[in-house]
């Protein structure tokens, strides 16, 4: 697997968790996706770059910060195109895989025969 398609894995799992769950601590979020906390603050600041994301915070009533994320307008467009993407090339994938099991059943030799 190259980088660019790891990155975009990572980016598009970032904004799967946020469209569900808009109040999570980046901690919840790292281990959500199963990348470092440091990876992950680095991927937010990317994200907030492009526009496909957005973050608030706000102070709880203990005066902790409290982050919630947005996907902005960009940010559906860009998961959704991303996530019909990924079913694509998980199709094809399945259909080569298929087509790989097929042919060595096909070519399989029947050993009671012999």
């Amino acid at each position: 697997m190259n980088t660019h398609n790891y990155k975009n894995e990572i980016v598009l799992a970032i904004l799967r968790v946020i469209s569900k769950k808009e109040k999570l601590s980046q901690r919840f979020l790292s281990k959500e996706i199963g990348c470092s906390l440091g990876k992950l603050n680095l991927m937010i600041k990317e994200l907030q770059k492009q526009k496909l994301i957005n973050v608030k915070v706000s102070k709880d009533e203990k005066k902790k910060s409290q982050f919630s994320y947005f996907l902005t307008e960009k940010g559906k467009k860009y998961k959704n195109e991303q996530m019909i993407d990924l079913m694509k090339k998980k199709l094809n994938e399945y259909n080569e895989l298929k087509s790989e099991i097929d042919f060595s059943k096909s070519k399989s030799i029947d050993y009671d025969l012999l």
